[in-house]
């Protein structure tokens, strides 16, 4: 007889109009990172964009939302993160994906 390892699956909560989601790091304070793809209007099966989230609380954040819209940057996955929320993944930059990591403001 097969037991299991874990108590529960729990679904994280997606932003709205998002089709794909995946959660690719979590930290000792529950914080969680990944992606999502999220549908272009009008759009059919997958084909979307993908961006950059973190979960705080179960709730999702656009990481884009948390750097300034000037900066040239389209966060489109976040892959890890550590206990002192520092967050890297990677990125639109000028014409091509780069790395990113964010350090929050102390």
């Amino acid at each position: 007889v097969m037991s299991s390892a874990f108590q529960h699956i729990e679904v994280l909560r997606m932003p709205r109009k998002s089709f794909d989601g995946f959660a690719f790091d979590i930290n000792d304070h529950g914080d969680i990172v990944g992606e999502s793809e999220m549908a272009y209007p009008g759009s059919k099966g997958s084909v979307g964009n993908l961006t950059a989230y973190l979960w705080e609380q179960g709730e999702p954040v656009d990481l884009n939302s948390r750097i300034a819209r000037d900066s040239g940057w389209n966060l489109g996955s976040a892959n890890a993160i550590n206990n002192a929320g520092v967050i890297g993944g990677y990125g639109g930059f000028d014409v091509g994906r780069r790395g990113f990591v964010l350090i929050p403001n102390q």
